[in-house]
């Protein structure tokens, strides 16, 4: 290993610098890895042993994933060929990644402001477990609503979007999958405990 390190640098001065790492590795090997005990050592507990050869695996897996940084390339469908590291430069001043840095950021202030159990809470919210998020924009109401407020919007969106109310079959066909999926959001919306939900979530955005 130590041999296929101090050989690593030809790879940016040669093409063939993998057989000058090989090389290395056996030169080393033969100076120091033949040497040996008479008295077989003390195995080592598990533990030790686990943590030596994940340390091992990953100075071998950043030795490649080092080569692969530098000298791998992608083809894009027209043709183009970037390099990965070059590629990777680009996306550092992308919008992608100034927006991730953005959040992250918004993320951490929201944390240091409130906790992280906040931060747990409103991650719980964006994903919409029980799907009320979903029913609340099928109604077209905010999390905010009250249970009066959800039972009056879904009378009047099913008197709207009734199917007998519609006559072309265009119409009558998108009129039923519109009622269908009120009647399923107001379903969920009437199992869910909305008190329970504004206590739970707080109304801060991030």
């Amino acid at each position: 290993m130590l041999g296929s390190y101090l050989a690593f640098p030809l790879y940016r001065l040669s093409q063939s610098g993998i057989s000058y790492s090989s090389v290395a590795a056996a030169v080393l090997f033969e100076w120091l890895g033949k040497e040996y005990q008479r008295k077989p050592k003390t195995r080592q507990n598990l533990c030790k042993r686990l943590v030596i050869i994940s340390l091992c695996s990953l100075v071998y897996m950043s030795l490649w994933g080092s080569f692969i940084f530098w000298n791998a390339s992608i083809t894009y469908s027209d043709g183009t060929t970037v390099r990965i590291h070059e590629a990777a430069k680009h996306f550092l001043n992308s919008p992608a990644w100034k927006e991730l840095k953005k959040s992250i950021n918004e993320v951490y202030g929201y944390a240091q402001e409130h906790s992280w159990w906040a931060v747990y809470d409103k991650f719980l919210e964006k994903l919409d477990p029980q799907g009320e998020q979903h029913a609340l924009k099928v109604l077209g109401l905010d999390k905010t609503a009250s249970q009066e407020e959800i039972t009056a919007q879904y009378r009047k969106l099913v008197k709207q979007w009734h199917p007998d109310k519609h006559r072309d079959a265009a119409s009558k066909e998108k009129a039923s999958e519109r009622f269908i999926e009120i009647q399923e959001a107001y379903e969920i919306l009437s199992k869910s405990d909305r008190t329970g939900h504004s206590k739970k979530f707080p109304r801060n955005e991030f």
